[in-house]
């Protein structure tokens, strides 16, 4: 069998403020898109090439790529040879928290498993893109690979070996403000903020920290303004790696001025996410804008809605 197709997936906002590494929610303001061509059965014989805007800003690490990790391991997974040209159309902006590894890695796996029928289910699916996910972060972080690959707001968890994933529907009436600050970020940012972390939490903020995660998730549902902005406080993540976001405070003071229901760091940053009213949006942005322009800081600012999975875009099967 030969197969000619193409995929869309989207970027995604991990962490929300009190769930880091359990909560991401896929976004409509950056996507990378995917084409492929492939042959089943196949000697093993894959390609990888990244064009597009940011494509000279995506660098092979240990002589692998995201993509090529993905499909070394879902090869072996499946255990079905296949030869592919892979065509990466990078759209999500490398290194700044907007999952855009996350994004290559769960948007390939998905368009391999569905163009070639490999049959893999959702979890094996993340499970691989995981794989390659942590070519970056240093470890398999399944929160922006499952936004990503599922689509809307993710919960992600594991009892013991089993990784679970579930999709939390977001309000309809809810938009997003993505800012992403033009400023240099360290090599492995990902694994650099990690690192000003704390490794551990006095019982009353891990109390805290459940009591904002829980509002959050149902505020989302909701569409709560109360319980979201109750629930992107942290005083964990966001408040170790805040110092390390530029304009934060004074972009924050400004959203939550002109109304926006909550704001946080968006992944690892430097890029941050405000929530508020698809009513009130454009006014949250404009002041989000503002704000980065008194400090100083070139900053893209986006408006932005949930977005769903990986999108197929054609497909063509020949005997």
């Amino acid at each position: 069998m030969r197969v000619s197709a193409a995929y869309r997936g989207y970027s995604s906002s991990a962490n929300l403020g009190s769930g880091y590494d359990v909560l991401a929610v896929a976004h409509t303001a950056f996507y990378d898109e995917v084409l492929i061509k492939a042959r089943v059965p196949g000697s093993g014989n894959v390609s990888v090439k990244y064009v597009g805007k940011y494509a000279p800003l995506v660098r092979p690490l240990n002589g692998c790529c995201v993509v090529g990790k993905v499909v070394s391991v879902l090869r072996e997974v499946s255990g079905i040879a296949f030869d592919a040209e892979i065509v990466v159309r990078k759209g999500v902006p490398p290194g700044r928290g907007l999952g855009s590894s996350g994004v290559s890695a769960a948007l390939v796996a998905y368009a391999l498993n569905d163009a070639l029928e490999l049959g893999l289910k959702r979890e094996e699916l993340l499970r691989i893109a995981g794989e390659g996910e942590a070519l970056v972060a240093g470890k398999p972080h399944y929160d922006n690979v499952a936004a990503t690959l599922i689509g809307g707001l993710v919960i992600v968890g594991q009892d013991g070996s089993s990784l679970r994933v579930w999709r939390v529907p977001v309000n309809r009436d809810l938009a997003f403000v993505i800012a992403v600050p033009h400023v240099p970020v360290p090599k492995f940012k990902t694994k650099v903020m990690r690192s000003v972390i704390p490794a551990t939490l006095p019982l009353n903020e891990v109390t805290k920290t459940s009591s904002r995660l829980a509002a959050l998730v149902t505020g989302l549902i909701l569409g709560n303004s109360d319980m979201i902005r109750h629930g992107m406080i942290d005083d964990g993540a966001v408040k170790a790696r805040v110092k390390y976001i530029p304009c934060y405070s004074v972009a924050r003071d400004a959203a939550l001025r002109a109304g926006a229901y909550g704001f946080a760091i968006s992944g690892a940053g430097p890029s941050t996410v405000a929530i508020t009213s698809k009513l009130n949006v454009a006014k949250v942005a404009e002041a989000v804008k503002a704000a980065y322009s008194k400090c100083g800081v070139r900053a893209t600012v986006l408006t932005a809605n949930a977005a769903e999975g990986p999108i197929r875009l054609f497909i063509a099967r020949n005997s």
